[in-house]
């Protein structure tokens, strides 16, 4: 029985001084994205810079079928 291989590619996003809203939207659109995924990481902290604004940081690994395999 052949076995599928998939490649695997990691992206790794930083957002500093967003809006809740903007990281929601955001976040949101990565939910509903037609390739396949995984949030490895997500880190969402206040920013000190300025009131009400976040630093967020994530890493996401998408997948897809490889030509190798």
């Amino acid at each position: 029985i052949p076995t599928t291989r998939y490649a695997i590619t990691p992206v790794q996003l930083s957002f500093r001084g967003a809006g809740l809203p903007e990281v929601v939207a955001y976040l949101y659109e990565i939910e509903n994205a037609s390739l396949p995924f995984l949030i490895k990481r997500l880190k969402i902290k206040p920013t000190a810079r300025a009131a009400g604004r976040l630093d967020v940081s994530l890493e996401i690994l998408t997948f897809s079928v490889s030509s190798g395999g």
